[in-house]
């Protein structure tokens, strides 16, 4: 799992936009944005706050521990 260097936390989420942030060179910072948005999209949510506290945040509880089960079946 991974996270820029501008979250404080890592989670399936944050690891998830990080990857749809990189291409062959690494992390794109300038690509942060719109990979939230379009991971916000394809999880059917109006926005995420990844930058949110994911331990107190029901939306980002409920979302990772949905990715965190798939991830394990």
């Amino acid at each position: 799992m991974t996270e820029p260097t501008h979250l404080g936390y890592i989670t399936p989420l944050s690891t998830i936009a990080v990857l749809m942030s990189s291409d062959e060179s690494g992390y794109n910072p300038n690509k942060w944005s719109e990979s939230v948005e379009s991971l916000a999209s394809a999880l059917n949510q109006s926005s995420l706050d990844l930058s949110a506290d994911a331990t107190n945040t029901l939306q980002l509880i409920k979302l990772n521990a949905s990715i965190h089960l798939s991830k394990q079946r």
